[in-house]
């Protein structure tokens, strides 16, 4: 083959495939011609219905033995009193437990602190009225830490179906306007996109606070005022639906 052959080949090639690429982005203009994109928006706002926080205790000794039965006394003291306010086994679950030598703690002239076990509780209210009476109990008592109050919804899933569902709703709604306001006889769904907006922030810390050994936390003193106000709750949902106009 000699060059002017090769060189006449290219150029074939070439013209054969910009025509090709003309011809299929003719097609996909026409076919964007014929295609409506709505949009769906939905927002919910919920009052939580659900509430945890976390508690620490700790135990030191002069062995293993002793701080874990001081940590667990500690531990035992304050369950009783939260099942005095209505709680139940099902509400509390032991999230942390650390037993071993207090390097960091380890008294100079005594060997009463040479161990330590730590005991970190998580406390789970479906019931927000128990909030402020558990809080307060806790802190009353002998405990290194109390943190992560936070606000949920029970039944999150549900709740993002329902606001999916109307953001899917108010598409339809726009569509069935659009279709008779301009006299189209029929439209029919291509693509369905979902934005997944739904809030990820459904966990909320409140505050943390830390309490030492024996001390009294103090509370707002005033009757009939909540000291914790339930949070709301946002729930989005964007949905975009691609519809093709058929005459």
């Amino acid at each position: 083959m000699n060059r002017s052959s090769f060189v006449l080949i290219i150029i074939a090639l070439f013209f054969t495939f910009s025509f090709a690429q003309t011809g299929r982005n003719k097609i996909s203009e026409e076919c964007e011609k014929n295609l409506v994109r709505i949009e769906g928006y939905a927002i919910l706002e919920i009052p939580a219905d659900f509430a945890s926080f976390n508690f620490t205790v700790k135990g030191t000794g002069k062995d293993l033995n002793t701080a874990v039965t001081i940590a667990k006394d500690k531990i035992k003291k304050i369950t009783l009193g939260l099942f005095d306010i209505g709680l139940k086994n099902k509400n509390l679950n032991t999230s942390r437990f650390f037993s071993g030598e207090n390097y960091k703690g380890r008294a100079f002239f005594s060997s009463n602190k040479d161990y330590v076990t730590s005991i970190k509780v998580t406390v789970n209210l479906d019931s927000l009225e128990l909030l402020e009476p558990s809080i307060i109990w806790v802190s009353e008592n002998d405990i290194e830490k109390l943190s992560n109050i936070s606000f949920q919804l029970k039944n999150f899933e549900k709740e993002k179906m329902e606001t999916f569902e109307k953001a899917l709703s108010i598409v339809e709604q726009k569509a069935t306007a659009i279709q008779e306001k301009l006299d189209i006889k029929e439209m029919r769904v291509v693509y369905v996109e979902d934005m997944k907006m739904f809030d990820s922030r459904r966990i909320n810390t409140a505050f943390e606070m830390r309490a030492k050994s024996n001390a009294s936390i103090s509370f707002i003193p005033y009757e009939n005022i909540p000291l914790f106000y339930a949070e709301t709750i946002k729930l989005e949902s964007r949905i975009k639906v691609h519809y093709e106009i058929l005459f």
